[in-house]
């Protein structure tokens, strides 16, 4: 029984792990995204103003 108890308590911790790292690898794409737009709408801009 304290096998199964550690067993699941491996699988959370195993879960929570993988969570909170999608967590970081989200926040990290959005601040790649919102970048990349920043970048394009310079871009726009400098093709405009000359």
């Amino acid at each position: 029984m304290a096998d199964a108890k550690t067993e699941k308590q491996k699988v959370k911790e195993i879960a929570d792990k993988l969570e909170e790292g999608l967590k970081e690898l989200s926040q990290e794409i959005q601040n790649y995204l919102l970048c990349m737009r920043r970048q394009h709408l310079y871009a726009i801009e400098y093709r405009t103003a000359g």
